[in-house]
């Protein structure tokens, strides 16, 4: 039997969303075994897509935070990041309206010590050949979609 374009898409869409909801409850869950009350689930997956986008030593401009998520309020996240310790912020001598992050080592210890439950939950057992299989294929799944993302903006600013 053949699938239709729309059952492929609902299918590989709907396995998306389940692993997506599965890993946020996992981190909530994670959050709350440890005593970290300071940060949503939402706040975790922000500060740990940003740990593991950029080399922790790397200085993260605010300006490239904006451009790369979609939440409402960048600065509002970063603000409640560096409120509660998670990260440092400087300004950007060269550029006043912008400013570098850093990591502190409370939140790069949180980073690891999730990192290391992540991998032993999910993915250490998993055959490491079926996870550089999984890996090329989402990889051409999300380039396939950023590029179809950007030919629509482009064709919604002409």
């Amino acid at each position: 039997m053949t699938e239709t374009p729309m059952e492929r898409v609902a299918y590989i869409t709907n396995l998306m969303e389940v692993t997506h909801n599965e890993i946020y409850k996992y981190v909530n869950d994670f959050l709350i075994e440890n005593h970290i009350y300071d940060l949503t689930s939402k706040d975790m997956f922000f500060l740990y897509n940003i740990y593991i986008n950029y080399t922790e030593d790397a200085n993260v401009i605010s300006t490239e935070l904006k451009k790369h998520y979609h939440l409402k309020n960048v600065s509002y996240n970063i603000e409640k990041l560096v409120r509660n310790n998670y990260i440092e912020k400087n300004l950007n001598e060269k550029d006043k309206k912008t400013y570098f992050i850093k990591f502190t080592d409370k939140s790069k210890i949180l980073l690891n010590k999730l990192t290391n439950s992540l991998n032993e939950h999910y993915i250490s057992s998993v055959f490491q050949d079926e996870l550089v299989i999984f890996r090329k294929q989402f990889e051409e799944i999300t380039q396939m979609v950023e590029k179809q993302t950007w030919e629509k903006k482009k064709r919604a600013i002409q």
